[in-house]
């Protein structure tokens, strides 16, 4: 059973005004999708399930929840094509702000090859029932990488995570 803790981490994921830093910057996809906002921050912050229709993480074990019973912190199992490696995020829930929620994450604890993981979703209602959802992601490994290569890292998980966040949410089954 996870731990409760007091407050939330501070993310660094880049914001829209955010200047980005030397590594880069980060990469970040968007879509719309066919499903009410509260359905999808249901799937996003239901950390546990995320290898049921994201396939790049092999498991996920919450950690720590924060005073309203979200994911404050989580060990995470990263099998992907790039890389894989087991790392810990560290969670944040901003208030949402015009209509849009944020789930942020950083980077806590590295494995042995990731040594920085900041993103983000942004979840904008649609007030039709549907969702936009935004998902940045910016990635530091400890391998040399060219930039290019990294950020087609980035693009890749990124698409695969919202295509499968798209099915999870879409399908009339799933609660």
């Amino acid at each position: 059973m996870p731990e409760r803790t007091s407050g939330g981490p501070t993310s660094r994921a880049s914001s829209p005004s955010a200047a980005p830093e030397a590594s880069g910057g980060s990469t970040e996809a968007s879509t719309r999708l066919e499903a009410p906002v509260e359905r999808v921050l249901a799937a996003v912050t239901d950390l546990e399930r995320y290898p049921e229709w994201n396939d790049e993480l092999s498991a996920v074990e919450v950690l720590a929840l924060d005073e309203q019973g979200r994911p404050a912190r989580a060990r995470l199992t990263l099998v992907s094509p790039f890389l894989s490696d087991t790392f810990e995020l560290a969670y944040s829930y901003p208030a949402p702000h015009g209509g849009v929620h944020v789930v942020s994450w950083v980077l806590v604890a590295p494995g042995a090859v990731l040594t920085r993981m900041d993103g983000s979703y942004l979840l904008a209602d649609g007030g039709d029932g549907t969702t936009g959802a935004t998902y940045r992601l910016r990635v530091g490994v400890s391998v040399p990488l060219v930039g290019a290569l990294r950020r087609k890292a980035e693009k890749t998980v990124i698409d695969r995570a919202l295509d499968g966040l798209r099915k999870r949410v879409e399908e009339s089954s799933w609660d």
